[in-house]
């Protein structure tokens, strides 16, 4: 049951801090020390870092369009586009609202 139970409030292998007021602290902006051990990484949530850099989204359609009408393909083109455009349009209005969505993509 011990060790069930420590192993819950264990921050071993990640945590986070939780939400707080950023002031006060031994730096003024809520800080507090911390120990680190190789191959740990810290993240600064208020500046939207993220492991590994830029947010890529990636679509790949596939579309097997034989013995269709010569026109079909570039039909199919442009509503790929136009899935495109608005897919990004959705993004960053979404990302422009602020919050944990826009903290993970880098805008907040």
């Amino acid at each position: 049951m011990g060790t069930a139970v420590s192993s819950f409030f264990s921050f071993d292998g990640g945590g986070y801090t939780g939400a707080g007021a950023r002031s006060g602290g031994i730096d003024g902006r809520g800080g507090f020390m911390a120990m680190l051990h190789p191959n740990e990484t810290v993240l600064d949530h208020t500046r939207g870092q993220g492991a590994g850099g830029g947010t890529v989204i990636q679509q790949t359609i596939s579309i097997d369009a034989r013995g269709a009408d010569a026109g079909v393909e570039q039909r199919i083109r442009a509503a790929m586009a136009q899935s495109k455009a608005e897919t990004l349009a959705a993004v960053r209005a979404q990302a422009n609202r602020g919050g944990s969505f826009a903290s993970a993509v880098g805008r907040a």
